[in-house]
């Protein structure tokens, strides 16, 4: 990490090839990366992911005051974690997803009770590899690949500046684009 950067608190819920390669790529750069996923998980992560800090649930992660959540579940699991995390974040704290789809995401979130708080930026890494899991993460997953992101709403961008930083880190080129025009595409 350069000298004028900050470095970042960074949250990933989710750590298979999407989110241990984001975790992976984040720490090594010099941010605080908090993990957590399934407790089985836990060691494969640990060695997989060793600067990282393993949180046992989203309620520790969220306690570690991450400025930037990335969840990478599956994507029937996307709306429920988002749920939960708003629910237990500070106000201004910016989630994002990787799911390949973003409408359905996006209204769920629009309709949260106190999402207003919430700076929800849907996301779409478009990276991937031939293997799975997060034995498959790689730091340099994102290099020159395209990320999608459609905010919710019209955010200034300061706001979301954590995100694009964080983005940038991985090495990925944005890619700012309506959720709509985003699903017809994908």
């Amino acid at each position: 990490m350069r000298g004028n950067e900050k470095s970042l608190r960074v949250g990933v819920v989710g750590c298979g090839l999407i989110g241990g390669s984001s975790a992976l790529s984040l720490s090594k750069s010099g941010h605080d990366v908090f993990v957590t996923d399934l407790p089985s998980s836990e060691k494969r992560i640990r060695k997989q992911v060793p600067k990282s800090v393993f949180k046992r649930s989203v309620g520790e992660l969220c306690a570690a005051k991450p400025g930037v959540i990335f969840v990478c579940v599956p994507s029937e699991n996307v709306i429920p974690a988002i749920r939960d995390i708003a629910g237990l974040v500070e106000k201004g704290t910016i989630i994002t997803d990787v799911a390949g789809i973003k409408q359905p995401i996006m209204k769920a979130v629009r309709d949260l009770p106190g999402s207003d708080g919430v700076v929800f930026v849907g996301g779409h890494p478009i990276a991937g590899a031939e293997k799975s899991g997060v034995e498959a993460a790689q730091p340099f997953l994102f290099q020159n690949a395209v990320y999608v992101l459609s905010p919710l709403r019209e955010y200034s961008h300061d706001t979301i500046l954590p995100l694009l930083t964080a983005i940038g880190q991985l090495g990925a080129r944005i890619l700012m684009m309506d959720a709509s025009l985003h699903d017809r595409i994908a």
